[in-house]
């Protein structure tokens, strides 16, 4: 069976079309509105058709125009995936239930109704489940399980752990996944943990679920100075240490020879002071009266060497006092909280540091992009398998009549 084909929508700068890469899955096309994730995106995927435009300005003519660039037509589209603007439904800034981003969903839902994809894939912050008491949960399920003539047979939304799955980070993501009627009845599956908070093993001491990956093993062996912060490419670069890497480390730097944007923000004063007083895994509350900053309480916040990261936002772009190294008197750097993320350190990220924090912080961890993917393709394959067996039992029984 040839790879299957995919598009990816509000792609940023590809953490889900990395992850659907490296399930196998092909993604042809990709769309977001932001400039700067759109130069990333085309960077690290070239292969890639991107139309870098606002969804609701892509006509079907255009979406018709570009696929048929590569010798292809709307029918050759397997998969949709995408993860439409949530900020209105996050939990972590004040929810605005008439936020214009909350409707992009419907751009989300048009797009299916074009191509009729035999599944699709879609992720979002997992507050949008309770927001307004869980009715836009069921009116984006009610959607999505008529955006074809056929139907879609819609799984019970879910919120998976990035760190169940490899990502050293504490981030919650829900998942929506359909499957078109003609193909099954059955709703697909989300894929099987990995990881826990401990190792799991059978009786016969088969593991069964490694334990988490934490920030030590994540970035543990990048080093403590950094360069200044680049702004195009070819970017300042670093020459990896001699020391001794995890697993994870190894996996990460895969066939990368520099480090790229390894930079970050400047503490100086009384934030430097801030910073010093604390130790891993501190919050400010720690921090003497005359040195806390007010706010939140995560806000000057150590990370803990043993344990995963918390959730990376894209706030980050604009304050890292949330993500100061567990060892380091500094913020993590971008390539820090891309490998945090589970972005391949020959993973090119283009603009300012700003846009780059950005960018990775509103990025779906490819690792958990690749674990959806794999489940998903999984079960297709199979379900696709299992109608063709039938299709042929349908037709030698009426050749036997």
């Amino acid at each position: 069976m040839t790879k299957l084909k995919a598009i990816d929508l509000f792609a940023g700068a590809g953490g889900l079309s990395e992850g659907l890469r490296m399930a196998g899955i092909d993604v042809v096309l990709a769309n977001d509105i932001d400039a700067w994730a759109a130069k990333t995106h085309e960077e690290n995927h070239p292969e890639t058709i991107f139309i870098h435009k606002d969804i609701k300005e892509v006509r079907e003519t255009e979406l018709i125009k570009n696929l048929a660039t590569k010798g292809l037509t709307v029918n050759d589209i397997d998969i949709v995936a995408g993860g439409p603007p949530c900020q209105g439904f996050s939990i972590i800034g004040q929810r605005d239930p008439d936020d214009p981003r909350n409707v992009l969903f419907k751009e989300f839902v048009n797009v299916i109704k074009l191509v009729k994809p035999k599944v699709f894939i879609m992720e979002n912050v997992f507050g949008i489940l309770s927001m307004e008491k869980g009715k836009v949960k069921d009116e984006i399920v009610h959607s999505l399980e008529n955006a074809a003539e056929m139907g879609y047979v819609v799984t019970e939304p879910k919120v998976l752990l990035a760190a169940e799955y490899g990502v050293p980070q504490l981030r919650r993501r829900v998942f929506f996944l359909g499957i078109r009627k003609d193909i099954s009845l059955e709703p697909l599956t989300y894929p099987t943990p990995t990881h826990a908070l401990q190792k799991v093993t059978s009786p016969d001491e088969k593991i069964i679920k490694k334990p988490y990956v934490t920030a030590s093993q994540a970035i543990g062996n990048l080093p403590e100075n950094v360069v200044e912060s680049e702004r195009s490419i070819p970017a300042p670069s670093l020459p990896y240490p001699s020391e001794k890497r995890t697993s994870y480390q190894k996996f990460i730097q895969g066939n990368a020879t520099e480090i790229y944007s390894h930079h970050t923000k400047k503490l100086l004063g009384l934030r430097l002071q801030r910073i010093n007083h604390l130790n891993e895994g501190d919050l400010q509350t720690v921090l003497p009266e005359e040195l806390r900053a007010g706010g939140h309480e995560n806000k000057y916040r150590r990370l803990h060497s043993k344990k995963p990261a918390p959730t990376l936002t894209a706030h980050m772009s604009k304050d890292l006092s949330d993500f100061i190294h567990y060892k380091y008197s500094r913020p993590i750097t971008v390539r820090e909280a891309a490998r945090i993320q589970s972005f391949f350190d020959h993973y090119k990220f283009i603009g300012s540091e700003f846009q780059q924090l950005k960018q990775v912080g509103n990025a779906v961890p490819p690792l958990l992009g690749k674990a959806v993917g794999e489940a998903v393709l999984h079960q297709l394959k199979e379900k696709i398998k299992k109608n063709k067996k039938i299709e042929e039992l349908i037709a030698f029984e009426e050749l036997k009549q």
